[in-house]
């Protein structure tokens, strides 16, 4: 009878040892959710974007390049003045997953001069200033880069700087001064250009985060655009010339900056 009761012992411990769960009360199948339900919490926890943040704001030095090559009268082969200082300043708010809406300002305005700069008979320089508003999708990486792809609208002002010689519609200034040695009829020149245009944008970026919170940021944009001009020539006060054309503002941007997200 002894050895009966020891033979029993030693099975429920050898059986118990083997299904410990059956020990506490449960079944292995009652656990199984519960076993399934925890890895899949480490799984989303070790897929947690923890660069990934409501806000960002940042400061880009941008270098452009406009891509066409306009001509009109002695404003021809518009070339760039660049200025590399930070003066791009971007806000952005996460709204949805990983689709991001992003404000861009130019605080400076961007120039273009003739390629003849330092000939004496140059109308003037172009000026525009950017502001941009544009959405960006991004790419879950989980890691330090976190590459974009952006689309967006484009506002854009714009202005004319004459030459002050060639208001009075001479070619260079010694024509100027001799018509002003002589008498004769006051002969004005003027651009009017448009105030502001709209376009748009696109183009792709990236982030690498050097902390949680600040990123080094490349953005690489392509903005069209284009505003209309009158030119005009007076002598005293009759309309001699009236001519119109076009300004296209297409232009390339490659960009560096900091961003700050929180």
């Amino acid at each position: 009878m002894m050895k009966r009761f020891l033979f029993l012992g030693w099975a429920l411990l050898v059986w118990g040892m083997g299904n410990p769960l059956a020990l506490a009360g449960e079944t292995r199948d009652e656990a199984l959710p519960a076993k399934a339900e925890t890895v899949e919490t480490v799984i989303k926890a070790e897929k947690k974007d923890h660069y990934w943040r409501t806000w960002d704001v940042g400061l880009r030095s941008t270098h452009f390049q406009m891509t066409s090559r306009q001509a009109y009268g002695n404003i021809n082969r518009i070339d760039e003045q660049q200025d590399y200082t930070p003066t791009n300043l971007y806000l952005g708010y996460n709204f949805y997953g990983n689709l991001a809406l992003v404000g861009e300002a130019f605080l400076k305005p961007l120039v273009g001069r003739t390629r003849n700069r330092d000939v004496a008979f140059s109308d003037g320089d172009l000026e525009y200033t950017p502001y941009l508003l544009s959405v960006q999708g991004r790419i879950p990486t989980y890691c330090l880069f976190k590459p974009y792809l952006s689309l967006g609208v484009a506002y854009i002002t714009t202005g004319f700087n004459s030459q002050p010689f060639y208001r009075t519609g001479y070619e260079s200034p010694e024509q100027y001064n001799r018509f002003f040695a002589t008498s004769g009829v006051l002969k004005v020149r003027q651009f009017v250009l448009d105030d502001y245009v709209w376009g748009f944008h696109f183009g792709a970026g990236s982030d690498f985060f050097i902390t949680k919170h600040l990123s080094l940021n490349v953005d690489l944009k392509y903005l069209v655009g284009k505003a209309n001009f009158k030119y005009q020539i007076y002598e005293g006060d009759t309309l001699v010339k009236d001519d119109r054309g076009q300004f296209y503002l297409d232009t390339f941007f490659v960009g560096l900056g900091l961003r700050y997200s929180f």
